[in-house]
């Protein structure tokens, strides 16, 4: 199950980044040539929004799963559906969102 919040802390955690990224093009760093702060940040950002991504391609899987598994129970031709998708499917959708993961 995931957290109501998980949505609005990810929009927040965005927020901030983004501010520390404008309050860094206004700063001057003296003796930090190879050091870039603000790129630190983009890619931290640019990772946080994959992550993103890759949760909200977990919890679709997870819909199907769970809808079909409800389906298998019922007795009449629904439940045929339900199991042939999930008979036809093998595990498949959850192994390629596990993969996409690591």
């Amino acid at each position: 199950m995931t957290p109501p919040t998980s949505e609005a802390r990810i929009a927040e955690i965005e927020a901030r980044a983004e501010k520390h990224i404008a309050q860094l093009d206004a700063f001057q760093w003296e003796g930090a040539a190879d050091l870039d702060p603000r790129n630190l940040i983009v890619d931290l950002l640019s990772e946080l929004r994959a992550a993103n991504t890759a949760v909200e391609r977990m919890r679709e899987q997870l819909e199907w799963y769970g809808e079909n598994a409800r389906l298998c129970r019922l007795i009449h031709s629904e439940g045929d559906a339900g199991r042939h998708a999930l008979a036809d499917d093998g595990g498949k959708r959850a192994r390629t969102a596990l993969e996409e993961t690591k």
